[in-house]
């Protein structure tokens, strides 16, 4: 049985990373849901990485809120500790099968104009079906983007003696 020394792959990996990566970046590949990956491969010869661009969340921006945000600091009396409240002037425009749609109204602050904020509270469930849909969505646009690098490596025409392979990588993605 051959025993590996994954720490040391890995420190090794980061070695060589060094020269191509900024190291502020070294993670993204290694925690990211997505990757579209380049190669070159040609006859009798594995495949050799040319790049790869990592996709850190296929859900997008999206956030789970489940009470409006804690956005304002009160301080507390008397050198205790102050707390974090809901800010006033939050309306409930509408519910419906997404969820609760509140809306922070602009409003002036200490002479300065605060812009209108949204917020979306909904259960675990209502969730979990955006972040099906928003995937999905990004997904396809992943795919679309590896396509149209294979798409301009054909047209702009492959590496001397060597063909260009462009792949997709999906990591844990349990949303879908």
């Amino acid at each position: 049985m051959k025993e590996v020394d994954y720490a040391g792959e890995l420190e090794e990996t980061l070695e060589r990373l060094k020269n191509y990566m900024h190291p502020d970046n070294f993670s993204l590949p290694m925690i990211s849901d997505a990757a579209i990956t380049v190669s070159t491969y040609g006859f009798d010869e594995d495949d050799k990485l040319v790049c790869t661009i990592p996709i850190p969340s296929v859900t997008g921006k999206i956030i789970w809120m489940n009470s409006l945000p804690q956005d304002k600091y009160v301080p507390g009396e008397d050198d205790k500790k102050g707390e974090w409240v809901v800010e006033e002037g939050w309306e409930l425009q509408r519910k419906d099968e997404e969820g609760e749609h509140w809306v922070r109204p602009e409003h002036e602050k200490y002479g300065y104009v605060v812009p209108e904020k949204t917020c979306l509270i909904e259960t675990r469930e209502q969730y979990r079906a955006r972040a099906k849909v928003e995937s999905e969505k990004n997904i396809s646009k992943i795919l679309e983007t590896a396509k149209a690098i294979r798409e301009m490596y054909s047209a702009c025409g492959d590496l001397v003696d060597q063909e260009v392979l462009v792949g997709v990588i999906l990591r844990d993605v349990d949303t879908l």
